[in-house]
């Protein structure tokens, strides 16, 4: 499998804060502020796709985009006593195309690097931010009917680069990967049952997790409930028998034991066409971090869908065959 990307590089501009009062410095680790305190920015290229929140998977950031930083002891496990700087929310500021300019939210925000060149440190990150950290897990909700903006919300990223750095390293980098598992189905209408895409379209998943968790310390994503949801996805119609649905949820161990279903339902008439969620190249999982696309086509009687596993890591889906 391969996993798509995010770099941040991480600049050090000390110059444009010479005027910083003494106010503005909270951070623990540095002590009292004076000018050779280094305040850390970021510069933030996105060579590969996330899901914007437009809903469209685009190599770029949009202006606004938070992420959410911890800046922790270089040579500490991360824990609540080894964090220097807690939840600092930075957003993107004059978006070129791939890259974008990271400044802090508010004043209180600002971090600075440790004075002492001997101290390290690490950064954990993520994207989007929110200011709701439950004992370092970051809550996820995942809602019954998805829409464009509600899918680039959905859209969670973890920095893995944990390298330890110094207010003399430079440019330090965060690299960041999809943790949650992207749904996309290519439909095609082949039966001769009545009602047209442009007629309308539902689609719904079955026995999806309501609600999970990302633990900021490793990375993991968990579901925090029992509770099982169905998802519709959100559908673009590109003609009378062409479509697409796209949904962002939990990992699932196993698909045929939860007995995930699949249903499309031409509205216009209404005819429902429905199906297991087969497994994927010899898995049963939905697995963090994976989008897995499925062509989908409805004929008489039964719907066929083929998958592949793409580069969230991506993975293809096998037939189905539903009646």
């Amino acid at each position: 499998m391969r996993t798509r990307y995010i770099f941040i590089a991480m600049a050090s501009m000390a110059f444009l804060f010479a005027g910083c009062s003494m106010e503005e410095k909270e951070d623990r680790h540095t002590g009292p502020y004076d000018p050779s305190d280094i305040p850390v920015l970021f510069n933030a290229g996105l060579p590969t796709t996330r899901t914007t929140g437009s809903g469209e998977e685009q190599s770029e950031w949009e202006i606004g985009d938070s992420i959410g930083i911890y800046m922790v002891e270089g040579t500490k496990a991360f824990t609540p006593a080894s964090i220097l700087a807690e939840n600092k929310k930075y957003v993107a500021i004059n978006v070129n195309a791939q890259n974008a300019d990271f400044t802090w939210a508010e004043s209180g925000d600002k971090m600075y690097y440790p004075k002492d060149a001997a101290q390290t440190v690490k950064f954990y990150a993520y994207y989007p931010y929110t200011s709701a950290i439950n004992n370092l897990n970051y809550d996820i909700s995942v809602p019954s009917a998805q829409d464009y903006t509600m899918q680039g919300t959905l859209d969670i990223l973890y920095n893995t680069e944990l390298r330890e750095w110094n207010k003399t390293s430079g440019n330090a980098v965060l690299r960041f990967s999809h943790k949650m598992v992207k749904l996309v189905f290519h439909i095609t209408d082949g039966s001769t049952t009545p009602g047209t895409f442009t007629d309308g379209l539902v689609m719904t998943v079955s026995s999806m997790y309501e609600a999970g968790t990302l633990s900021l310390v490793s990375g993991t994503v968990k579901n925090s409930t029992t509770t099982r949801i169905v998802v519709r996805p959100h559908i673009t119609v590109f003609s009378a028998t062409s479509a697409m649905a796209e949904a962002i949820v939990l990992p699932v161990t196993d698909v045929v034991k939860d007995q995930v279903m699949v249903t499309f339902t031409k509205t216009g008439a209404p005819n429902t066409f429905e199906a297991s969620l087969p497994p994927v190249q010899g898995s049963n999982q939905l697995e963090s971090g994976n989008r897995y696309i499925y062509d989908v086509n409805l004929r008489d009687r039964t719907v066929t869908i083929s998958g592949i596993i793409e580069d969230w890591d991506d993975k293809q889906g096998p037939i189905i065959n539903p009646s």
